[in-house]
């Protein structure tokens, strides 16, 4: 799986992230399941979900976005929030450079790990963890505020990547 991913960060550029859901058509409102996000790198999908009590995230690649909410007669939705998270959303040189990992398990179709964070080669960075509510996403203000949260009871092993 690890060489899978790294493959396709090589050949790819971060093109868009997504929240999925669905779409309340009583109350004409989208509704987030903020339990997965969707990474898309050309025309693969990186799929985070929040797993173990929201406590670690589970990586898989996907060909799509592949959700499908369990409500009867909701209509199922994503949207795009690269515009939201990133800095400078307009900017096309966003490859990623490096990727950490956080307590990182490697299985063989999935990764599972507490972090997520990526560098990119327009020297944005963009952090996910999994909290309460769901997945967390933001920048190095997001990376801040997990480093704080860290109790001194916490195993942590750091494992980079680079990509070349």
């Amino acid at each position: 799986m690890i060489n899978s991913l790294r493959n396709i960060l090589k050949i790819n550029q971060l093109d868009e992230m997504y929240l999925v859901g669905i779409f309340d058509k009583e109350d004409k409102e989208f509704i987030v399941n903020s339990n997965y996000l969707y990474i898309q790198l050309g025309d693969k999908f990186i799929e985070l979900e929040a797993i173990e009590s929201y406590s670690k995230l589970k990586l898989s690649i996907t060909d799509c976005i592949c959700y499908k909410n369990y409500i009867e007669d909701e209509i199922d939705g994503k949207i795009k929030i690269s515009e939201v998270v990133l800095l400078n959303p307009l900017e096309e040189n966003r490859k990623v450079e490096e990727v950490f990992f956080c307590n990182l398990e490697i299985g063989e179709d999935i990764l599972i790990t507490d972090i997520l964070f990526l560098k990119l080669s327009n020297r944005e960075n963009v952090f996910i963890d999994p909290g309460f509510l769901g997945i967390n996403i933001g920048g190095l203000e997001q990376k801040k505020l997990w480093e704080e949260n860290l109790t001194s009871k916490d195993k942590i092993e750091i494992r980079s990547i680079k990509i070349e």
